[in-house]
Formats: C-alpha cells, structure tokens, sequence
C-alpha cells in the first residue's frame, strides 16, 4: 500500500503516513499498484467498500482550538509542549484536497479530537525510518462581527421634533422681535451755541435745543437730568408722527458739572442712549455772565465816568478814565488795567485845591484787576511821583501807594456800575522849607458803558 497523497510506501499496518502524517482511513492504492497478495480477498473488498463510504475528514481548522466535537476524545491527554517552537497563531494553515496538516512544532501536541486540536504523537506510524509528521497549529476561525446597533429608526422622529421646536422658537423670536420693532424707540440730540471740548454746554441763563424722534404720537414728553426730572421742564408734546423740537432753559437748578439728558414719552418709553451735556459757570465756555454781561474769556474797553467827594475839602469832583478788560482762557477770566499803568512815567499840569499853585506831576502806575461773572475790580498803585511846583520848589514820594480801587458790575444794556475809592497819599517829602503835598481822599460812584466788546 502507498499513501495517496504522497506516494510513500506503507507499512502493512501503519494508520498514518510515515511522510505526510496523513491518517490512512483515507488512503487507497495508487493507480497501477498491486495489492500485497496480488489479490483481494472477500474481507479486504468489504473492507475498502466501508472505507469508500465512510464520511469525509473534516478538516481540524473546522472546529475551533479547544472545543469537543461529536465523535472525538476530549479526554485524550495533553502532550506538553516542545520548547524553541513559536507561539500559537504566528504558522499558516497549509490545506491540501479536504485535508489539513498540522504543524509539528506547537506548544502542545494533543491527540486528534483533544480541546487543542493536536495529533498524539504516539498515534504516529510506528516506521522508524519514516520521517517525523509535520504539525500545525490550528488557528481558530476568525468570529463574525457583533451586529450593529440599529440607531436609525427613530432619527427622523428626533429629527422632526427638533425642526418643529427650531420652528417654533422662530416663529417666537420673529413675533417677539417683531413686536420690539414696532415699540416706539425715542432717541434725542441736543445743540448749544456753546462747547467744552466739544460737549454741548450752557449756563444760567442760556438754552439748549433738543430735537427728538420716534416717541409715542401726540404724547407728552418729560425731560430727565440724570434719571430724574429737569427742574423747570416746559410742557412739551409729540406731533403725530412722534417727533419733538424745543429750548431747554438752563436755570439755577442746575449744578453745575456734567450730566446726562433722556427723554420720556406719557407711555413711558424712554430714550435708550442720554447725550451729555455740560453745566458751566456764567461767563465761562463764552456763556453771558449775569444779566448778558461779557463772557469771561472777553476782551473789552469800559468808559468809566466818576462822580465823588473830596473827603476834608468838602468837594465834589467829575472825572472819566478808561478801563480796559483783557480775557483770558477759562477759568481764569480777564485782567483790568488803564493805558497809564505801565511802568512808564506819565506827566500831568495841574493846581493844588486849597490853593491853586500850580505844579507838574511826573508819575509811574501799576495795576492790578480781575473780571469774572460780570463782576470787575481794579486797582491802581503809585509807584513813583514827582511834584514840580511853578514857583519853585520840589516834593517826592517816599513809598508805593495805593491811588485807586473801583469795584463794578454789570447791569444790562453794556452797562457797568460801582463804586470808587481814592485813598488819602501823605508820604512825601520837599526840598523846600514850609512846602508839603499830598493827595486828598475821595470817594465816589462810577457808570461805564462797555465799547468794543
């Protein structure tokens, strides 16, 4: 007998092939070749007609690494490993026709049918000179993927939930928002004559204009200083398309500093954006000081005409000067001088009262003098004086003094009005036996008109 597989000459009662390590249930005679005896008995024809119909192998890749099937020996014992061979899982399976080999170097040899899927090396064909059977690890079937969960089925439903509640919180937004949009939204702005760095500002007595849209029609308007209501607001009243125009006029209720102005209508919608304002001192951002008097800031002349008193000589006495006011930036206000005070000696011819000698007087004059909010000062020092007499004879100022102070305010219509003061000048000195001089006190009212202002 040969094997079928590979042709290698059999023992007569080998069951499996000294070459391939196939069983010999499976084998037949190769085409040609005789039997032993030349001829088969009844009981060998009986015997290959079972073997024909015996059932095919299954292949031991069919059953997974460990597992008992129907018909085998689960409980053939476990041959131990040889060491040096590789891992389970790392040979190929080698098939051939409807039979697998399996590979000889494994980490257990187990007989066929065993949980390990190995052929008992003593079930081998007992043919020394044979070569050792090859024997392959069998490797388990890979499993089938899990299913896959089937998530889809309630996608549309979540899907058709989701654009409902899209549509309605639109349908919400679009009515809410449509409903805003619809609300009166008042705005205001506001215009003065005057500005501090550009903010609208204003003082006692002056106005700011505000014009105003969008409020609800024909409705009345309350102004609002800081979120409380204007001191002295007029009564004013929407037209019918919600618009509003008027003059605001700054009282002394108003301090003075910066604030913010709104605007609210009878339905109490109220400006959403104030626009500031500033609230100055009169006369400063070139606001009229008290009564339209020259703002601050202001440069003009101011013909004085003085009616006073001598004070020991019992007269009365008229006279007139210029005083000239020169602005300067705020807050500062402006200074008052007269053309003479400047340091420079100035000569007049005049007559004594009690006596009427007459002398020349050679003076020097300083000033100083503010103006503010209407209201003026000045005063006027003698620096040096020198008096001349026509007769002879010569007297001097020993000290600065004090020649003039005028106090003033105006009052309308270019008007300044005040009060003068001359006081009495005693310190002088003469180089002549039994002369002296000196300038009598007075005092008196003054009215000025105001010219290039």
């Amino acid at each position: 007998m040969r094997c079928m597989y590979c042709g290698t000459e059999l023992a007569p009662d080998a069951r499996f092939c000294g070459n391939c390590g196939r069983l010999t249930e499976t084998l037949a005679p190769l085409e040609g070749a005789t039997s032993r005896s030349g001829s088969s008995s009844p009981g060998e024809a009986i015997l290959e007609e079972q073997r024909r119909q015996q059932t095919p192998f299954t292949p031991l890749s069919a059953f997974p690494s460990g597992v008992s099937q129907s018909g085998l020996n689960p409980s053939a014992p476990t041959v131990p490993s040889v060491p040096g061979t590789p891992l389970p899982g790392n040979l190929p399976t080698i098939a051939s026709s409807s039979m697998e080999t399996l590979p000889a170097s494994s980490p257990a040899h187990t007989q066929f049918g065993s949980p390990s899927g190995y052929v008992q090396p003593g079930s081998m064909p007992s043919d020394p000179y044979a070569p050792p059977p090859t024997y392959y690890q069998q490797v388990p079937p890979t499993p089938p993927p899990p299913p896959r969960p089937q998530q889809g089925r309630r996608t549309p439903k979540v899907a058709l939930i989701i654009v409902s509640v899209v549509v309605l919180v639109g349908l919400i937004g679009a009515g809410v928002a449509a409903y805003f949009l619809t609300r009166p939204q008042p705005v205001i702005s506001v215009s003065s004559s005057y500005h501090v760095n550009g903010t609208p500002a204003g003082a006692t007595g002056t106005s700011l204009h505000i014009s105003g849209q969008k409020f609800s029609s024909s409705s009345a308007i309350t102004f609002l200083l800081d979120g409380s209501p204007l001191p002295g607001s007029p009564s004013v009243q929407s037209d019918g398309s919600g618009n509003i125009s008027t003059s605001l006029a700054i009282t002394g209720d108003w301090s003075v500093g910066r604030h913010t102005i709104t605007a609210r209508d009878a339905s109490n919608y109220v400006t959403q954006t104030g626009v500031a304002v500033v609230i100055v001192q009169q006369g400063e951002a070139g606001t009229p000081g008290p009564n339209g008097a020259p703002p601050d800031d202001a440069s003009f002349k101011i013909n004085a005409t003085i009616s006073g008193t001598l004070l020991g000589a019992n007269q009365t006495f008229n006279q007139n000067e210029v005083d000239i006011v020169t602005g300067h930036p705020d807050p500062n206000g402006g200074t008052v001088c007269q053309s003479e005070d400047d340091g420079q000696p100035h000569s007049y011819h005049q007559s004594t009262v009690n006596s009427g000698a007459g002398y020349r007087e050679t003076s020097t004059y300083s000033c100083s003098g503010t103006y503010k909010t209407g209201k003026l000062t000045y005063t006027e020092t003698l620096l040096n004086d020198t008096i001349a007499f026509d007769g002879g004879g010569t007297c001097m100022l020993t000290s600065p003094q004090v020649d003039e102070q005028l106090t003033g305010s105006y009052t309308g219509n270019n008007t300044f009005t005040g009060t003068v003061t001359y006081p009495k000048i005693t310190a002088y000195t003469c180089d002549s036996i039994g002369a002296y001089f000196y300038h009598y006190g007075a005092q008196g009212n003054w009215t000025g008109q105001v010219v290039n202002s």
